[in-house]
């Protein structure tokens, strides 16, 4: 059986979560401990016992990961390029405003009947 390093905790005592999700013959294993990023496995199995056998080295290789690095590297954005010059705004010359023309006449209907009185 493989060994369990400790992860020491504010009271001496080891702390970590194991969570188990099983689906349609594929498991993963996912253990997590406070101030470190989850550590996730995935298996595929036949017995139940066969899985419960790979708990303790999934949680031995979590915790020597997070010996290492207990934290994924923080992703740094890359700068967004420079965005393209825009065209020089071309002033076009004052408008000299029109005075109204007059209302144009409404349009005769030669189809009404005239009007006899």
């Amino acid at each position: 059986m493989t060994s369990v390093p400790e992860v020491p905790s504010s009271n001496g005592a080891q702390e970590f979560k194991v969570v188990l999700a099983v689906r349609e013959g594929t498991a993963t294993i996912g253990v997590q401990r406070p101030l470190s990023d989850p550590f996730i496995e995935t298996f595929s199995f036949e017995l139940l016992e066969e899985l419960v056998q790979e708990v303790p080295g999934v949680v031995a290789r979590a915790t020597a990961k997070w010996r290492d690095s207990p934290l994924y590297p923080k992703y740094d954005r890359p700068a967004l390029p420079p965005a393209p010059p825009r065209p020089a705004r071309v002033r076009q010359p004052a408008r000299v405003r029109q005075p109204a023309a007059a209302p144009a006449p409404p349009p005769v209907d030669r189809t009404a009947r005239p009007r006899l009185f």
